[in-house]
């Protein structure tokens, strides 16, 4: 039961996007060189500088000044399009005046596609963000509040004036929160804003306590999270998901939020379901589908200008997110992601990062658990095989991605750095709509450096705004589409559009009914379910039924009994629509969605309806689709051991091959719990009460046992549980789950050895494991990876010190790569002294930075290691600024008075020279006349060969042309004394060869054979580590004091304003900044 509409990495997937299909034409000439329009353009003018998709064309829908600083945009059932304009943008009104935000509705009266007539529905309003149509009305994002206005007496004006939420926060004017949307499950989900707050229901007409949720007026805390809210009772929670601006529903249900730097975040797990096990800790609920920050890739055609220099060709302004699901785009675009950069004045088509971004996370997973997967599995032909046969495919996935990676270009961008595209939106006729803000300056002052707060232009263009429609080239001009009629007014009518092919009309169509709690739609819901016309109305229809309170278990069961019995039921004629592609939906499976509603709905039926639970355990048990997989999991983890029990039973088998290794690339790419990865299977299951997750554990094979599901059952589990746990994991000499239990029981304050000394024959068990450990290591011939080795080493923690020492400092001794002697290291440091500290030192004056910083913190941890510490430093052989600011500070905490005395002589003795002098005398660089421009080539002339900014010079310091956030007075100080403040990581270090030669400079990269100094003017040395007689920091920068002595104090004014105002002197941003 596979199905086409997911981001699994398959092959078909793949190859449906088509190369080379989704971004625009490449421009003639570089953006740097081109002429740069002198905005403001007319709207007209404006539009010849667009570029977008070959196969598209786009038209102008709306412009000043009829709409003004539009943020969002929205189409009524009658077609009418309501205008969101933040004329607050960017610092509010001023003192005295009214708040400018307002919402206006304009209308195509004549059918030209043109919407003009504006009136105003509603004004005065601070910051009013979003919208959404309510029963009537519209739900509002303003000054940190939900807003409900209506008009109840018919003069197009609202009259009726709700506040239903408050408490949302409003530090920032950019965020706040968002996007009122109604989801599947009939809620109203917001996006936070990224500033949080305690949200409270103050809505009159609600109750004063909805079922199961607090008291009406008690704050919900959703720092971190979203928002979501049931419109009919004031029910409220916080939600998994921490969107900035932009907040979108694909065709399954699954939520995305966007950030500034990250454009598309689907979340993938519900924090209710989260808060069913407090055991489960997991380290992300969303997952970037498309490549985030530093990996993200912009082609802007404009000279696009950021604050911080070093997200040039990033994202850096993500907002105005949106899966689209419409019909009048070429159908490749269905389902794919648009988000919105007014930085870089262009709008992102996600279709191929998502693949890529799926495809980078699956590889970075399997290279971390392949050793894992070995180790569980054991060394055998099998193993191998399976995991070359991953690798194949793996290369054959990077194999298509590259073939179809798409040209350079952008889906949508501009020349003109005055079109700020900044949100999206789907409208009746399936077209995709940008809402372009179009002005001057996007950033908020709040993010500017000081120097650009004041500048004069930052409200230039507020008076402006553009809406612009994007539709395929062959689309049919806006009244000749089909589906830029109005909607119906009879339910029964409206319900028949939950199979219309323009997700638009589909939306639309399920608020309406929802919000009308019109039952006279509920013959023709159950038709669309029934009748399966379309891959998209069962669901729907499924979701309007659930809204309307009128959902049945038998209503799922039919629906779920279908899909099993029929999973390859004929395409009914009605599919055969150009308008949108079903490719996506593969002939085996076409009703998926319907599929995983129904099972999303059993939740409230379940355990009460016994034939609603058979059913359920008879798609898991013919279901082969992880996120329906994950979904049964999140049911039967809710009513109790019985069924998560049956559940895992059932598919084990069937997870075989094909389940925790195949699954994680739906999973955050960070490293989760306890250093291991997991799937949303093992989550999912791991969501159980815990009596079954140890029941669970100890019947169920190896390999389907990783981390997420063991790490809750050891922090839950009893000393009986822990024991029976223990002697599996040493019949299956499973050293990495040993390894993550002994971890997790340190927090309860237990030992492996205490759990081992529970019976007898347990301890017997646990001596021949260790025993074995020490065996394989004083015997190993390389056969086995690195990891497995660090595994390994680690294990040595259980051994006796007699047993452990010797292989550690043969170990250490060793030409091991770093990681391989950082497990030793960690190990060495938890035995006693003095055993410990010889063999911690061993090799010390050729340790890498890294290495040598453990070493100093392993030091720290007992008195004898501080004495000898102290020792190394007095003896110079440890570098005092090596200590680090922290770690001074734990040792002047220490109470013995010997080393309290020898703590304050070295401080005494390594205070910095005195560069008072210096600094004061060169304070009037900071007021002198300067000129940016002499700057540069005393820059160049006398920094270049160490130091970066634009095009001049080489990077071999610190980069120093992100000056946004240094003033002038930290700049001077920087270059007279460069010893002040040193990074770690740019510290010169003195190389000293076997043969006798020396090198200084800073180290750039190491391996575990050999050392990379990079030196001035951008040379780099590579040394092997075997003629490496010693390598010791000098613990001061590279670059050398007295550097008064090549400049005077009005040259060093003119470098320091280079260095500054580099980035300004190109004309882009008015003179007045420059200082």
């Amino acid at each position: 039961m596979s199905r086409g509409l997911r981001w699994s990495l398959t092959v078909a997937v793949l190859f449906g996007l088509g190369a080379g299909e989704t971004f625009a034409a490449d421009p003639a000439t570089p953006a740097s060189s081109r002429p740069q329009p002198a905005s403001p353009l007319t709207p007209e003018e404006s539009l010849q500088h667009i570029q977008v998709d070959p196969d598209c064309r786009v038209e102008l829908v709306a412009a000043e000044p009829d709409v003004s600083a539009p943020v969002s945009i929205a189409f009524d059932e009658k077609g009418q399009l309501w205008v969101v304009e933040m004329g607050d943008y960017p610092n509010g009104p001023a003192p005295g005046e009214a708040p400018k935000s307002r919402i206006r509705i304009l209308t195509d009266d004549n059918g030209d596609g043109r919407f003009d007539k504006p009136r105003v529905y509603v004004d005065g309003l601070l910051f009013a963000n979003s919208l959404m149509h309510w029963d009537g009305g519209v739900l509002v994002t303003t000054d940190g509040k939900l807003v409900y206005f209506k008009d109840t007496d018919n003069d197009g004006k609202a009259d009726l004036r709700e506040v239903w939420f408050e408490g949302f926060a409003t530090e920032n004017p950019q965020l706040r929160c968002n996007h009122p949307t109604l989801g599947p499950d009939n809620w109203i989900y917001v996006a936070n804003g990224l500033r949080n707050g305690k949200v409270k229901a103050v809505r009159p007409a609600w109750p004063r306590k909805a079922p199961d949720s607090a008291k009406l007026g008690e704050p919900v805390d959703i720092a971190g999270r979203d928002f979501r809210f049931n419109p009919f009772t004031g029910e409220c929670e916080a939600v998994s998901g921490y969107g900035q601006f932009g907040l979108t529903f694909d065709d399954a249900g699954n939520r995305y939020v966007c950030s500034n730097r990250n454009p598309c975040m689907r979340v993938l797990i519900e924090d209710r379901y989260l808060k069913m096990n407090p055991n489960v800790a997991v380290p992300s609920v969303y997952v970037d589908v498309s490549f985030a920050g530093e990996k993200s890739k912009l082609y802007p055609i404009s000279r696009a200008w950021t604050t911080s220099n070093l997200h040039a060709g990033q994202f850096s302004a993500a907002c105005g997110l949106i899966i689209y699901r419409g019909t009048a785009l070429p159908k490749e675009f269905y389902g794919q992601s648009f988000t919105c950069d007014p930085t870089g004045n262009l709008v992102h088509c996600g279709g191929w990062d998502m693949q890529a971004a799926l495809h980078e996370r699956s590889a970075q997973n399997f290279k971390q658990r392949e050793q894992e997967f070995v180790n569980t599995r054991g060394e055998n032909e099998r193993t191998r095989g399976e995991i070359e046969e991953w690798k194949n495919t793996q290369a054959q996935f990077a194999q298509a991605l590259e073939e179809m990676k798409p040209p350079e270009r952008e889906f949508l961008a501009s020349d003109e750095t005055w079109f700020r595209p900044v949100n999206t939106a789907m409208g009746p006729d399936g077209a995709l709509y940008i809402v372009d803000m179009y002005r001057a300056v996007i950033e908020h002052p709040d993010y500017m450096p000081t120097e650009l707060k004041t500048r004069p232009d930052l409200s230039l263009g507020s008076e402006h705004g553009r809406i612009w429609r994007v539709v395929a080239k062959s689309s049919p001009q806006y009244r000749a589409s089909p589906h830029s009629r109005p909607i119906p007014s009879a339910s029964p009518d409206i319900a028949q559009l939950v199979d219309d092919p323009n997700g638009w009309h589909r939306d639309t169509a399920h608020r309406l009914i929802v919000e009308r709690q019109d039952k006279s739609a509920e013959a023709a819901l159950r038709q669309a379910v029934t009748q399966r016309r379309t891959p998209f109305g069962p669901a729907v229809a499924l979701r309007a039924l659930d809204g309307l309170g009128v959902i049945k278990a038998t209503d799922l069961i039919d629906v779920m009994q279908k899909e099993i019995l029929e999973p390859s039921a004929p395409v009914p004629p009605s599919l055969d629509n150009e308008e949108i592609s079903y490719d996506m939906l593969d002939e085996t499976n076409r009703y998926w969605l319907a599929l995983t509603e129904a099972v999303r709905l059993s939740g409230s039926f379940v355990p009460k309806d016994e034939a609603l639970v058979s059913t359920l355990f008879e798609v898991a048990k013919e279901n082969q689709d992880l996120e329906i997989g994950a979904k049964l999991h999140y049911i039967f983890g809710q009513y109790g051991d019985r069924y998560i029990a049956e559940r895992t039973k059932q598919s084990i088998e069937d997870m075989r091959g094909r389940g925790v290794y195949s699954y994680e690339d739906f999973l955050p790419g960070e490293r989760g719990v306890l250093n291991s990865r997991f799937s949303v299977v093992e989550i999912a299951i791991s969501l159980a009460e815990r009596p079954a997750l140890a029941e669970i554990y100890l019947n169920t094979p190896e390999e389907y046992c990783t981390s997420i599901l063991f790490v809750p059952t050891v922090r839950g589990a009893s000393q009986e549980e822990l024991a029976k746990l223990l002697e599996r994991l040493l019949h299956k000499d499973s050293i990495t789950n040993l390894l993550l239990m002994s971890t997790t029981l340190k927090s309860r304050g237990i030992t492996m050895s205490s759990i081992a000394a529970s019976s007898p024959a347990l301890q017997e068990k646990w001596d021949a494991f260790v025993n074995s450990v020490v065996w394989k290591l004083s015997h190993y011939d390389n056969d086995h990876s690195e990891m497995y080795l660090q595994d390994m080493i680690s294990c040595l923690q259980f051994a006796k010190a007699e047993d452990a020492v010797p292989l550690l400092r043969e170990i250490m001794a060793s030409e091991s790569p770093p990681e391989t002697l950082s497990s030793a290291l960690d190990v060495v440091s938890s035995f006693p002294d003095p055993e410990a500290i010889d063999v911690l030192l061993i090799k010390f004056p050729q340790r890498t930075p890294a290495l040598r910083s453990a070493i100093i913190s392993a030091l720290m941890r007992t008195e004898p290691r501080i004495v000898k510490l102290l020792d190394m430093v007095e003896a110079n052989e440890i570098s005092f600024i090596e200590i680090g600011s922290t770690r001074l500070a734990s040792l002047q905490q220490i109470k013995t008075p010997e080393i309290q005395e020898r703590v304050k002589k070295l401080i005494v003795a390594n205070a910095p020279a005195d560069r008072s002098k210096v600094l004061a005398e060169y304070q009037a660089a900071l007021t002198h006349e300067h000129d940016p421009l002499r700057g540069r080539e005393l820059f160049a002339k006398n920094c270049s060969q160490c130091h970066k900014v634009g095009d001049i010079g080489v990077e071999v310091a610190p980069n120093i042309s992100d000056s946004r956030v240094k003033t002038q007075e930290q700049l001077l100080v920087d270059i007279l004394d460069p010893n002040r403040a040193v990074d770690n990581n740019y510290f010169s270090y003195t190389l000293i060869e076997t043969s006798g030669k020396v090198s200084t400079g800073i180290i750039s990269s190491e391996t575990s054979s050999s050392v990379t100094l990079k030196q001035p003017e951008g040379k780099t040395i590579t040394i092997l580590r075997s003629e490496i007689e010693e390598l010791k920091p000098n613990g001061m920068s590279l670059m050398p004091v007295g550097f008064e002595k090549q400049l005077t104090v009005a040259q060093l004014a003119d470098v320091i304003s280079f260095v500054k105002n580099w980035r300004y002197l190109d004309g882009q941003v008015p003179k007045e900044v420059i200082k």
